[in-house]
């Protein structure tokens, strides 16, 4: 057998199963891999007064709502003794917000 026959025979070779879902596994990761980049590249918007939608990062108090987003996510997870922390640290960061409404 030569050369030029031994390359046609080795194309020629339907993939084992095995091989199949490898391929299979392979194109999940990828397709998760690019479906999670996505999501990493999302940003914030808020909706302002003029019902306009608005950038966090464009806004002059971005570090306010940055700060209230997280507390927020941290009592949506359950996570209680760091959203504890969290509006204790808020509290001192905007004391105008302070008061028996806030410790209520």
């Amino acid at each position: 057998m030569g050369f030029a026959t031994m390359r046609l025979f080795v194309y020629n070779v339907k993939p084992v199963d095995w091989e199949l879902k490898i391929m299979k596994i392979k194109g999940l990761i990828i397709f998760a891999a690019l479906s999670l980049a996505a999501v990493a590249m999302a940003e914030t918007w808020r909706l302002t007064e003029e019902q306009n939608w608005q950038q966090v990062t464009q806004s002059g108090d971005d570090n306010f709502v940055m700060a209230a987003g997280k507390a927020k996510q941290l009592v949506s997870t359950g996570k209680t003794a760091r959203a504890k922390k969290a509006f204790a640290k808020f509290k001192d960061d905007y004391p105008e917000l302070a008061g028996e409404d806030y410790d209520a």
